[in-house]
């Protein structure tokens, strides 16, 4: 298979880089940038990151640098209003599109259903009959949080840091309370991983929870 991938003849697909970089920081230049550069290699790999990644991860910005014209990045269009029409098609029932279309047409819920992951969220809350109240949006982020770290705690991203749920939504909180005293800048890495060491059980693992949450 390495031989096929060589040639050409296989393509390597990756999606979930995430659980790869909790144990594996050196894959950038040891494995992905060695293929590429490897004499009369025709390698061909697809990755798939988070826009936030190229952000917080020194190891990616630096492949993307040294790798120069070998790769070529692609980005998502945005999850607008026209996705959001054709997603509402998931609902058998008419009365629950209806309310789909009214929940997310909300000025106060526009800009989370903007977002693909909480845009399902809300979607699987209605299906499910969960509680749904838009007049209630600190309550309906709180909800759409905790389904975001539960979906990162499935990744088995946190297996090695004895650090709770609560104190992952604690953290974001944080983040999200520096985002809006900052009127919408960007937090600084330093103050994330500032943000981060607070949440660290012992000194040893302090790294490594800097690490897995600015990440």
């Amino acid at each position: 298979v390495s031989q096929s991938r060589y040639q050409g003849f296989a393509s390597l697909f990756i999606d979930g880089l995430d659980e790869i970089l909790a144990s594996d920081t050196t894959i950038f230049n040891d494995f992905f940038l060695e293929r590429l550069t490897n004499q009369n290699s025709r390698a061909r790999i697809l990755l798939c990151v988070r826009n936030s990644l190229i952000n917080t991860c020194n190891d990616l910005r630096t492949f993307i640098e040294d790798a120069g014209g070998m790769i070529e990045i692609l980005r998502l269009a945005p999850w607008g209003r026209k996705e959001r029409e054709e997603y509402k098609g998931r609902f058998r029932d008419g009365k629950l599109r209806d309310r789909f279309t009214q929940v997310t047409s909300d000025k106060k819920i526009d800009s989370v259903a903007s977002n693909a992951f909480c845009c399902k969220q809300i979607g699987d809350l209605l299906e499910t009959g969960g509680s749904l109240n838009i007049d209630n949006t600190s309550g309906l982020y709180k909800n759409l949080l905790e389904g975001y770290v539960e979906r990162e705690f499935g990744k088995n991203l946190f297996s090695g840091l004895k650090i709770s749920r609560e104190s992952v939504i604690d953290y974001l909180e944080s983040l999200g309370e520096s985002f809006y005293k900052n009127e919408g800048k960007p937090v600084l890495l330093s103050e994330m991983r500032d943000l981060a060491a607070l949440l660290a059980q012992t000194p040893e693992e302090e790294e490594g929870a800097i690490l897995t949450l600015t990440k």
